[in-house]
């Protein structure tokens, strides 16, 4: 699997927070934008995630990653699929420090797979949830709408009468 196309897809199946916090850390440069803030990374989302894969921001995670590797061994890569995600979950760093070390290869692709899914089928819980919530919402906007309109009219007769 292509490097740019494994960070891209772990940054991807990030929350805000978390996307905010990596493109803070990793002092991110996305073109257009001087200054990334929660609202704007939320407003552009889908832009800034292609951003991410950019040459020059690859090199800076990268290079952090490789550091971050020279300093401490870690063989979390050798783990089975199954440990590591119960070891990390989607922890940008440790993922990135695995995908390092698996030079990108089979390990890494299974991962962004098994990800990418597990996002999906949050976003579609969480679709479900808010069409929910809209319809609730929805009831009771109705139900107000009509206590309004009931009003008004008595409101009518009131002035009629005097």
């Amino acid at each position: 699997m292509q490097k740019s196309k494994a960070i891209k897809e772990l940054f991807k199946v990030q929350d805000t927070k978390n996307k905010f916090k990596i493109v803070k850390d990793y002092d991110l440069q996305i073109k257009g934008f001087s200054n990334i803030t929660i609202d704007l990374l939320e407003q552009n989302e889908i832009y800034i995630s292609n951003q991410i894969a950019s040459t020059q921001n690859i090199k800076k995670i990268t290079n952090i990653i490789k550091s971050k590797i020279k300093s401490e061994q870690n063989l979390d890569y050798l783990l089975s699929i199954e440990k590591i995600f119960e070891k990390y979950n989607q922890e940008f760093n440790g993922l990135l420090t695995i995908f390092e070390n698996d030079k990108y290869s089979e390990l890494t692709e299974k991962i962004i797979t098994s990800l990418t899914i597990d996002s999906s089928l949050i976003k579609h819980e969480n679709s479900t949830e808010n069409e929910d919530k809209e319809t609730v919402l929805r009831g009771i906007i109705q139900s107000l709408e009509l206590k309004l309109q009931t009003k008004d009219q008595k409101i009518d007769e009131i002035l009629k009468l005097n």
